[in-house]
């Protein structure tokens, strides 16, 4: 019985790690497509500025610092074109990547900063995963009340 409850065990932890696995290179491909659908697209206009902010956010289960260079391109190029919800999605990729490297003050200013720019623009829906981090970086930072 003992040997039947192993072999079940190790197949169950078998299929999981390989269900991980595939996901992990869906990611992977995922990540690939969107890089080179930025660099084919030479145009520097919003369009840009949202796949740079795709690609830093899709950046998060591979690098956050890679997810910091991609989001910082975004914010310059959003500056240069005047692209206000832009800048805000860029800056909330950011704050998000300062949250994985456990800077949750500079995560929690510049989401703030997300936030005003997504309160001028009144784009409502840009709010809704941004006010997420900032509950999920308040949390981490053991302020349970405001993370609610």
């Amino acid at each position: 019985m003992t040997i039947l409850y192993l072999s079940k065990r190790n197949f169950y932890v078998s299929a999981l790690l390989l269900l991980l696995c595939c996901r992990q290179t869906a990611s992977a491909e995922e990540l690939d497509s969107l890089r080179n659908a930025l660099s084919r697209h030479t145009k520097e206009d919003t369009t840009k500025v949202n796949l740079y902010a795709t690609v830093a956010s899709a950046y998060r289960n591979a690098s956050t610092d890679s997810m910091v260079a991609v989001a910082q391109r975004g914010l310059l190029l959003a500056d240069k074109t005047h692209f206000t919800k832009g800048r805000a999605r860029c800056l909330a990729s950011l704050g998000v990547a300062y949250m994985f490297k456990n800077d949750l003050e500079r995560a929690d200013s510049i989401c703030n900063v997300a936030i005003s720019l997504l309160e001028q623009t009144k784009d409502s829906a840009g709010m809704r995963p941004v006010f997420y981090y900032i509950g999920n970086i308040r949390y981490r930072q053991t302020k349970y009340k405001e993370a609610i």
